[in-house]
């Protein structure tokens, strides 16, 4: 069976897009696996990554960091209401549409380390043929080797980091713009999870 590299790629330059891609086909044949980038974007340079049998999958997300009231409004206003109605089977049997607009609106708006498991699961919901498959971010991983074990297992492997959340900016700041300053003040101290890179 073939493998699948499935890569979360949105609001990513061009040259990202291309530092990704021929680094795993330096490592792994279009014969041997397939890779598919998660995207929110439409660009002239998606013909070129054809090339290099690149596969593309859209998704809605369209979070911008920089609108934190907006988000807020957005939440009072459209995501809490759909959350109660969803809540309630009578009017999930009756309106299903209400629970995927939800979903399609959560998607929308929640960062990107989130909305990324919307997509994934699409995809691998309508893709099922693929015995291994591996979970990436795109801006920040090269290729140097193949990323799959050699025999398939039910293991999920997941990835350790020497990051400390109120030491290390990174991890900090992206921890504080998606959960706040009060959720950030519990997790001072302790290690960062690693949530970028997963082998499923």
């Amino acid at each position: 069976m073939k493998k699948l590299v499935l890569g979360f790629a949105t609001n990513q330059a061009p040259e990202d897009l291309f530092v990704f891609s021929r680094s795993v086909r330096k490592v792994l044949s279009p014969a041997e696996c397939d890779v598919v980038l998660v995207t929110n974007s439409h660009q002239d340079v998606f013909s070129e990554l054809a090339e290099l049998e690149i596969g593309l999958f859209s998704t809605v997300s369209a979070y911008v960091s920089s609108s934190p009231r907006r988000l807020k409004f957005w939440n009072r206003a459209v995501l809490r209401p759909l959350c109660s109605l969803c809540a309630r089977p009578s009017i999930r049997e009756k309106f299903p549409e209400i629970a995927v607009a939800h979903r399609a609106m959560l998607e929308v708006s929640v960062h990107p380390h989130i909305a990324r498991w919307f997509a994934y699961e699409r995809f691998l919901s309508l893709n099922r043929q693929y015995d291994q498959v591996f979970l990436t971010d795109i801006r920040d991983v090269v290729f140097q080797a193949s990323p799959f074990h050699a025999s398939p297992s039910e293991d999920v492997w997941l990835f350790s980091q020497s990051a400390v959340y109120g030491r290390d900016d990174c991890d900090t700041n992206w921890f504080k713009q998606a959960f706040g300053a009060a959720d950030l003040d519990q997790v001072n101290g302790k290690d960062a999870l690693c949530i970028g890179t997963i082998l499923g």
